[in-house]
């Protein structure tokens, strides 16, 4: 395994030379693997003498000048890398700070949406907030290439991982939400070069609804659907915390980073603030910036 030597020998950062040697590592998970955020693998503990309440602060694999992403099959990757670079031209935002029937409130998706338009200022065509963040506005939205950005609330179905959804606005007169699940995703054709979810398990995988295939949740469906590249949480996105990750991820790519750069450089600035600060920092554990995984085509980039 290229991750043996990190394994073996936790005291060092010296990464294997099969992943060193290369800018980017593509990674293929296998069932239980569906749920471990790569990037928050431990390279180097920390060294301190911590007491009771002290927040460790280890190097991650996410420290190493790597770019990580993930791929849903070797098949997936190879046919991906022989098609051709996937460019955003124009972006859309979809956001429900409010979800009818539904609680906490999200407070995060203002911020989402705020600093999309922000970063990308004129590429931005629409922002669906509220009642326009429906069910046949967002997949309006889908069949259009570009950037699409979905902040809302996102549940994930173990037990039927097709029963995955996001919660949209309701369609009609329905007080309940619209469950838009992973099973009508996979009927549909989305030509999303990127597609952010900064929604809650969103990356999530779970039992596969065929004997020997492999797991499936929201993000694949979107990849199978046609999506080039998703960015998602594989857990509870922190509402201080996500949108500044998303935003900063916004930047990155704005700025003509790819896809997989844009999400690295992310997560390193994130634990470089908060280790400047000196302080005992709840914020450097994984559970806030390892959420977010990059998935698909690594290569996408702005123009």
């Amino acid at each position: 395994s290229p991750f043996r030597r990190i394994l073996q020998n936790p005291q060092t950062s010296a990464m294997d030379p099969k992943i060193a040697d290369h800018e980017n590592l593509v990674i293929i998970p296998q069932h239980v693997l569906h749920y471990f955020p790569f990037a928050a693998l431990v390279v180097e503990k920390d060294a301190r003498d911590l007491g009771k309440h002290d927040v460790p602060s280890p190097m991650f694999l996410i420290d190493e000048p790597i770019d990580i992403s993930y791929s849903p099959s070797l098949h997936f990757l190879n046919h991906t890398i022989q098609q051709p670079r996937p460019k955003i031209e124009i972006v859309h935002g979809a956001g429900l700070v409010k979800c009818p029937g539904v609680k906490p409130d999200l407070e995060g998706v203002k911020k989402d949406m705020d600093l999309l338009k922000l970063h990308f200022g004129d590429s931005v065509k629409s922002i669906l907030r509220e009642e326009r963040a429906n069910k046949i506005e967002i997949v309006s939205k889908l069949k259009q290439p570009g950037l699409i950005l979905l902040a809302m609330h996102g549940i994930n179905t173990p037990e039927q991982p097709l029963e995955s959804h996001l919660l949209l606005f309701p369609n009609g007169e329905r007080f309940e939400p619209y469950k838009f699940t992973a099973r009508e995703i996979y009927s549909l054709e989305v030509n999303k070069q990127l597609i952010v979810l900064s929604a809650c398990y969103s990356g999530l995988s779970d039992r596969a609804p065929m004997q020997g295939d492999d797991l499936f949740g929201i993000k694949r469906a979107l990849l199978s659907a046609g999506t080039k590249t998703v960015v998602s949480g594989l857990w509870d996105v922190f509402d201080k915390t996500g949108p500044d990750i998303i935003g900063e991820f916004h930047r990155r790519i704005s700025a003509g980073e790819n896809s997989a750069q844009a999400l690295a450089n992310t997560q390193r600035e994130f634990l470089k603030i908060y280790r400047a600060s000196g302080e005992n920092e709840p914020f450097l554990h994984p559970h806030f910036w390892a959420v977010f995984t990059v998935s698909g085509d690594f290569r996408t980039t702005l123009n």
